[in-house]
């Protein structure tokens, strides 16, 4: 059974906004807010056809622009969206006082030891280290 043929084409354009979407991102440097970005060029693309080519624009402020206006357009509005992820900070130091550390001999539990691994690693390295220095 073959689907209608505005079907088709919708799916077809639907594509070409998606591809052209994701391209123009990745080109930007902005993939840490992709998923926000599709959502925004995502409401405002429309498919023209340009010379017998059908090419993606996004509506902004009354005129059709590419995706990479519009999406240098959103960063001059809001330059953090151009912005690398913040350096790592530093780790503050985990406090042991008062839990009971399973990688200790007189206090060994290995299951205590996996829930604190999964549940807050950072915790487990400092009882681990603990637990060396004090044996």
């Amino acid at each position: 059974m073959t689907q209608p043929a505005d079907t088709r084409v919708a799916a077809l354009e639907a594509a070409l906004i998606i591809s052209e979407t994701d391209r123009a991102i990745l080109d930007a440097g902005m993939t840490r807010h992709a998923t926000l970005l599709r959502k925004a060029l995502g409401g405002v693309a429309t498919i023209v056809d340009y010379a017998g080519q059908p090419q993606v624009r996004y509506k902004l402020e009354g005129s059709a622009v590419t995706a990479n206006e519009f999406l240098t357009h959103l960063r001059d509005e809001n330059p953090r969206l151009g912005e690398a992820p913040a350096a790592e900070r530093k780790a503050l130091p985990v406090n042991t006082a008062g839990v009971r550390n399973p990688y200790l001999k007189r206090t060994w539990n290995l299951t205590a030891q996996f829930v604190i691994e999964k549940g807050d690693p950072q915790l487990a390295a400092a009882l681990r280290t603990q637990a060396e220095m004090e044996e």
